[in-house]
């Protein structure tokens, strides 16, 4: 039972408490304690305290009215359906991307390595593109940096818009001539820093491949 419901259990007991012999009250909070679970001691104090004025309910006030209702469920859907505690945390970071067209992309790389990042495994290039959310994954054998950059090429051409801006973070991997020289080559802007895996859901797709490549998916 929740603790609205208590109370309004405790509202509608009240009256038959105030005006009841000491048997009957004993009756009253032993019926008001086996419904709510309450304390006996609580439950006390709450049949004998003052009936409620009427006035602003409990809790924190509402900061949107319902006109925002359909925007907000929207976002929600857009977050994966993220509890509401978590989606308050990312919504100022999201608001950064505002104006940002199709084409500007976040890539990290899903490590396939167990609890040990000693010798080989394989990996999966991550890249989500920020304005649309569109998810792309290409398998890599290994950590080169050439067979990255193949990575990031291979995945360019299966986008349905232009790659026009790739953000990595200041892994080798990443930051080398390699790439940096390809995106020159293509006109692509290279930026780099700390990933923000809650502005792009790279968090969430990578929570979702911390296991093997599925079967029939060959690496570079």
């Amino acid at each position: 039972m929740t603790e609205r419901a208590r109370r309004e259990y405790a509202e509608v007991l009240r009256p038959r408490y105030r005006v009841a012999d000491k048997q009957e009250r004993g009756r009253i909070l032993d019926e008001y304690c086996r419904t709510t679970g309450c304390h006996r001691k609580a439950a006390i104090r709450r049949l004998r305290a003052a009936a409620r004025t009427p006035g602003r309910p409990p809790g924190r006030p509402a900061r949107y009215g319902p006109e925002l209702v359909p925007i907000r469920e929207r976002v929600w859907r857009a977050s994966d359906d993220l509890s509401g505690k978590l989606l308050v945390a990312i919504l100022p970071t999201w608001s950064e991307w505002t104006g940002i067209g199709p084409g500007a992309l976040q890539g990290d790389l899903v490590l396939h390595c167990g609890e040990s990042t000693a010798g080989f495994y394989l990996t999966t290039l991550v890249a989500v593109d920020v304005a649309t959310t569109w998810t792309e994954l290409q398998a890599v054998w290994g950590l080169h940096h050439r067979r990255v950059c193949s990575g990031v090429h291979l995945l360019r051409h299966r986008l349905p818009f232009p790659l026009r801006e790739w953000h990595s973070d200041n892994g080798s991997e990443f930051i080398n001539d390699c790439l940096l020289a390809w995106c020159r080559r293509e006109g692509i802007r290279f930026t780099r820093g700390p990933v923000s895996q809650e502005r792009s859901g790279l968090g969430r797709a990578a929570q979702r491949l911390r296991r093997p490549p599925a079967r029939g998916l060959r690496p570079l």
